[in-house]
């Protein structure tokens, strides 16, 4: 078993104890300004009661009752927020020490979209037993993919003993579908795993129909890179859930006039389709050179960027592999990509497609938790979207997606606690998303200090991985 950080051993066995008691007292952040994300504005001045993993009641501070022994929290000049979902992540590529960075971030639950499932499972169990800090998991396990990919995917690997030697689908298994009943076979499986979502890659029209058709038989969310042979408003209709990555949206409006595109636009939004653009990834993986992510890699004790400090040995080596096969894509300028594909986002965002914030979290460069920020102010910056919208696309939106609403992403009495408080208004301006106070996680608080002391161990136990 993995080695957790002594401080949040410290922190889980502290929670185990309150809970076994039955005596929790209740928790009263007072003076807080609350984030409403269903509309985008703040409600000042108000008071949050929290008892066990639940808000109990909210209301304005001079109208609640506050009792003797109760925790309270100063929220005087403080903001309120529901707590962020990263909807793009690979855990398997990462490894559980990341789970406690997550949290430490304000990330209280993950949409994971390939990893090795019964060990992510495991992982939810020692979550849910008190083992293991981390965020709540939504995870599909193995991906989807043609026969045609796989092949051609499988020849550049074993053509050399060095890509081979890092295993990449052992840490990404596949399911391969060429046909109809293999899609079936795939979903299935996959149930029977126990997976929340299916995701597929690289599918032709036929096949991913098939998988839609039986997806929705089987009341099962479909997530996947935009199908071939079909437009995006097809597959919408069809029953794809969410679109993943900004290339393969703007694959999918290639040679389209405006006019089409806003036809287009309609249909993925009345088809309640999202699209995760994982720009954060994009920029990451074509505009970093071979030097920048050699320097990441070889930077344990953060040198450059003290980020590195929280790079796990699974994450460093997927890094490692992106290193090794930067020279097998085309030398290219960047520069028109990310003009169209931030034109196009930009577009269908103001033609109310709805968003989901997401970083590929397992792609060379994109670090736990901090980039998940990153995304999101490209987001305001580059796609021009409201603070709120895009605090929207990691809190309401995730629980949206998952039908889950009416537990998660606002905050409201009787949802759970996963809750954020940040020192600065986020209305103003999205990078106040950073300045994070404190963080609730199904009840318990996490205050700064806390926060730091989680990360700070987090990176005495890399480092001594690393070491060993």
């Amino acid at each position: 078993m993995k080695k957790i950080p002594s401080f949040c051993l410290l922190v889980l066995s502290t929670m185990i104890m309150a809970g076994q008691s039955g005596n929790v007292p209740k928790i009263a952040i007072k003076n807080v300004n609350i984030m409403n994300t269903k509309e985008g504005t703040l409600q000042p001045d108000q008071t949050v009661i929290i008892q066990n993993d639940k808000i109990s009641e909210i209301g304005p501070t001079d109208s609640m009752e506050i009792k003797d022994g109760w925790k309270i929290i100063d929220g005087n000049d403080k903001y309120l927020i529901p707590g962020l979902w990263d909807s793009h992540v690979h855990l398997s590529y990462l490894g559980p020490e990341v789970l406690p960075v997550l949290v430490a971030h304000g990330i209280t639950a993950v949409r994971d979209l390939g990893s090795i499932l019964p060990e992510v499972h495991q992982w939810e169990k020692r979550i849910k037993d008190g083992q293991l800090l981390g965020p709540r998991i939504k995870a599909t396990g193995y991906n989807i993919e043609s026969g045609e990919w796989l092949d051609a995917a499988n020849k550049i690997i074993n053509s050399s003993d060095l890509l081979r030697s890092y295993g990449i689908f052992e840490a990404a298994p596949r399911l391969r579908v060429e046909n109809s009943q293999d899609a079936q076979r795939a979903i299935d499986s996959l149930i029977d795993l126990g997976s929340d979502i299916i995701k597929f890659r690289n599918l032709k029209r036929e096949n991913f129909i098939a998988l839609a058709a039986y997806a929705e038989k089987k009341n099962i969310p479909l997530v996947g890179h935009s199908p071939k042979e079909i437009t995006l408003g097809e597959a919408a209709k069809a029953g794809l859930a969410s679109v993943e990555h900004s290339e393969t949206i703007l694959n999918s409006f290639q040679g389209m006039d405006s006019l089409q595109r806003l036809e287009e636009y309609q249909k993925i939004k009345e088809a309640g389709t999202m699209f995760s653009p994982t720009m954060i990834a994009d920029y990451k993986t074509k505009l970093s050179t071979g030097e920048e992510m050699l320097e990441a890699i070889t930077d344990t004790i953060g040198e450059k960027d003290p980020r590195n400090r929280l790079i796990t040995p699974p994450l460093r080596k997927m890094w490692k592999f992106a290193y090794e096969t930067r020279s097998l894509g085309s030398s290219t300028d960047w520069g028109p990509f990310f003009e169209k594909s931030e034109k196009l986002l930009k577009e269908s965002a103001q033609s109310g497609v709805e968003f989901l914030a997401g970083t590929d979290l397992g792609v060379v460069l994109v670090y736990p938790g901090s980039s998940l920020h990153e995304e999101m102010i490209l987001m305001q910056e580059e796609l021009e979207m409201s603070p709120g919208e895009v605090l929207k696309s990691a809190t309401l939106n995730p629980a949206k997606f998952f039908g889950m609403e009416d537990i998660l992403g606002t905050v409201e009495a009787e949802k759970y606690a996963d809750l954020v408080i940040l020192s600065n208004n986020p209305l103003e301006d999205i990078k106040n998303v950073k300045e994070i106070d404190g963080v609730f996680l199904r009840g318990k608080f996490f205050s700064r200090t806390e926060l730091d002391q989680i990360l700070k161990s987090s990176e005495e136990d890399i480092s001594n991985e690393i070491k060993n």
